[in-house]
Formats: structure tokens, sequence, C-alpha cells
């Protein structure tokens, strides 16, 4: 591995774990007001393409096979995220829909 490699790779890392301290400090704070709720997987799915991105800043240089590796890598988080993104945002609505269908309930119980 070239040595301006090597010195990107670390640049990419020190970067990437400073992004995701900041990240986790605004995620503690979404957590923390109860806004995360509904949608952790899209925050995931932002994670991993920040880290997807700096992987393509590093093999830039490479050419176009790596480039292209870390497309298909993209790529196949599509079909495996796609269920857990779906699967996330329905639990998520079934729960509004069973606390709504819990509180229309409770209301009717105490008009009684």
């Amino acid at each position: 591995m070239p040595a301006n490699i090597v010195g990107l790779v670390i640049l990419v890392a020190f970067s990437l774990a400073l992004a995701a301290w900041g990240y986790d400090r605004w995620i503690s704070e979404l957590e923390a007001a109860g806004h995360q709720r509904g949608y952790v997987s899209l925050l995931v799915v932002a994670g991993c393409s920040a880290v997807l991105l700096a992987a393509l800043v590093v093999v830039w240089t490479l050419g176009t096979t790596a480039r292209l590796t870390v497309a298909i890598t993209a790529l196949l988080f599509i079909p495996a995220g796609i269920p857990m993104i779906v699967g996330s945002i329905r639990r998520h609505v079934l729960a509004r829909q069973a606390e709504a269908t819990s509180l229309t309930a409770e209301a009717k119980d105490t008009l009684r």
C-alpha cells in the first residue's frame, strides 16, 4: 500500500472517529428528548453511508476497480437494509396505533 494511502487512511479514520463522537452526542440528545422513535433505522443508514463515503475517499486514487468495489458494497447494503428499515417503521406505526386504541378505550371508560 502506498505511503500516501496509509496517511489518508489514518486521516479518514481519525475524521470518522471524531464524526462518530459528534453523531453519538446528537443521538443521545434525540434519545433524551424521545425524538428518535420511529426512525432509528434511518439514523443507522446515515452512519453507514458516512463510512461508505469515507471508504470511497480512501480508495479513490487506487483506481476504478477499487471505487467499483466500494460502490458494489454500498449497493449490497440496500437489500440488507430495506427489510430492517421497513420493519422499524412498521413496528413504530403499530405501536402508535396500539397506543391510540388504548387511549381511546381509556377515554371511553372515563366518560362512562
